[in-house]
């Protein structure tokens, strides 16, 4: 896989070639204390100055090192190999150059958001707070609104030159970094490309060569390939449903009906698949083929663990999944001859094309806020900024030089300890070596050429289906939030209840339209409005 050219990478940081430059202004008070932007620039207006012209800022940050709190929660990957954050080998580099100490404050597996929530109720906030834009009842207005989260526009201005390059770069990137109310409130996990659709439809590659079948492409294709798996190729059951029933994280096979599981939109009007004719025509689709046995029928009740043995000894021919799992499968196949491909999102007619799938965005919805109780905003903005500048970029996405990665032809290339362990796959690698996710300018496909040709190829087949339908990163205030979570948590229990009914026959379909009616005298149309309003103010950003 083609990496990116060094020198573009340092065009796009773009900025200087020392550790990293920020805005001026008073540094700090006397007492060595970092003083607000804001004040600054107010004792500059008083005194008649203007605002400071861009210095150079030396590392390290403090003269000596200084301890800072970070939230950040725990992941099966993480705990493969360290024990804790401060294990990983970017944050101890991070240490030398900064003097800045980083303590974790990380909930064990599972427990992130009610640990989140028990410490934003305790006021005892850590200096770094890493979220999703969701985790926080409000989005990140809220935050700033009841005094617990820094508003950064200030700082960001003054002190992180490279993230402000790197946010307003595009209206794309600028739209989706800051809030509907114009506010910065933490440092993204950014994207300049933006990376395709890692979820979609896998199928049996070898079966499909055996029959002297083509990739399927309308429905019709794939009841003939699935009716082929299970009469010819004694498959048991050829198609793993989720255990809902739908794929709500990409909609691979409802998207072919022109509807979404959940909500999406269409010309920028808001809609919820369930409550739509293509909601139905897909459940109908369904229960035939599952009445046909072509689909497992405990779907519902199948766990991981059941699910990857049935793909690996040939009890499944087709299912949903990510690039990542297709060579860990072929690994464990039973059959020499087990192989796999991405197939596009089934349509109704041949030359159609799906307008949902798994999508991402340039600003991945994932934020370093600094809490109110930082002694040390400043710093703490600095020390965020340089992971976005040249030699940030490195580190975060390759490590350490002569470590994680080498120079080859003036670009990074994983050394063997990170494209090839012996121990742990690329991706578990990477989050001791350099960082997986995180506040920095990610490159997603770095460790791509370590995958098999046939997960390098999926992203392609899927991207076929397009983005048109799908929702932005919108964000609901506190009231709506509250309204919303009120009026979805029983709407989501009856949907998914009947979703499974009707697909596995429990349900007549002849009940269809007074389950819609059920739905919307739920509230299902006050949602509808509180969804739309956020995307009209997304759009109005």
């Amino acid at each position: 896989m083609k990496k990116k050219n060094l020198a573009a990478l340092l065009l796009a940081c773009v900025m200087t070639a020392s550790a990293f430059t920020a805005c001026g202004g008073p540094e700090e008070n006397t007492d060595g204390a970092s003083q607000d932007p804001a004040q600054s620039s107010a004792q500059e207006t008083a005194s008649g100055s203007q605002t400071a012209s861009p210095e150079e800022i030396t590392l390290p940050l403090f003269e000596e090192t200084t301890t800072m709190s970070m939230f950040w929660t725990w992941n099966a990957a993480a705990s493969k190999v360290m024990k804790d954050f401060s294990e990983n080998h970017v944050w101890q580099e991070m240490e030398k150059r900064t003097n800045v100490k980083l303590e974790f404050v990380s909930p064990p597996l599972g427990q992130g958001q009610e640990q989140f929530n028990l410490i934003m109720a305790s006021g005892d906030y850590p200096d770094f707070i890493w979220s999703d834009a969701i985790a926080y009842p409000g989005g990140g207005d809220k935050a700033i609104a009841d005094g617990n989260y820094l508003k950064l526009n200030d700082y960001v201005d003054q002190y992180a030159p490279n993230y402000t390059k790197l946010i307003n770069s595009t209206d794309t990137i600028r739209k989706q970094a800051y809030t509907d109310e114009g506010n910065i409130w933490g440092f993204a996990m950014i994207e300049e490309k933006v990376q395709g659709a890692w979820l979609g439809m896998v199928v049996r590659q070898d079966w499909l060569d055996d029959l002297g079948l083509d990739s399927p492409v309308t429905f019709d294709d794939w009841e003939d390939m699935l009716t082929k798996f299970k009469e010819e190729k004694g498959c048991q059951y050829p198609l793993a449903l989720s255990s809902t029933g739908t794929y709500p994280d990409c909609n691979s096979m409802s998207a072919g009906f022109d509807v979404g599981v959940q909500f999406y939109q269409v010309d920028g009007e808001v809609k919820y698949g369930p409550i739509e004719e293509g909601y139905k025509e897909y459940l109908m689709l369904m229960n035939d083929w599952y009445q046909k046995g072509l689909i497992d029928p405990d779907f519902a009740s199948r766990d991981g663990t059941q699910t990857e043995n049935f793909i690996v000894t040939g009890q499944y021919g087709a299912w949903r999944d990510g690039f990542y799992m297709l060579d860990v499968y072929i690994d464990k196949a039973q059959d020499p001859n087990f192989a796999l491909t991405a197939v596009p999102t089934p349509v109704k007619n041949e030359g159609d094309t799906a307008h949902l799938r798994q999508t991402n965005y340039n600003v991945r919805n994932l934020y370093m806020s600094i809490s109110t109780n930082c002694e040390h905003p400043v710093e703490a903005v600095k020390f965020l900024d340089y992971l976005y500048s040249d030699e940030g970029f490195i580190l975060c996405n390759y490590g350490i030089e002569g470590e994680g990665f080498t120079y080859v032809n003036d670009e990074p290339q994983f050394t063997d300890v990170v494209a090839n362990n012996p121990d742990y796959g690329t991706d578990v690698a990477l989050q001791l070596y350099a960082l997986q996710g995180g506040p920095f300018n990610r490159v997603w496909d770095r460790e791509m050429f370590t995958y098999g040709e046939a997960a390098q190829a999926c992203e392609a087949i899927w991207d076929q289906a397009d983005t048109a339908y799908v929702l932005p990163q919108i964000t609901m205030t506190a009231e709506e939030g509250d309204q919303y979570a009120m009026l979805m948590g029983d709407i989501n229990t009856l949907v998914a209840e009947k979703t499974v009914k009707y697909i596995t026959g429990d349900e007549s379909f002849d009940t269809y339209d007074a389950f819609v009616e059920q739905v919307k005298s739920m509230g299902i149309e006050q949602v509808i409005e509180i969804q739309q309003n956020a995307l009209d103010r997304y759009n109005a950003r």
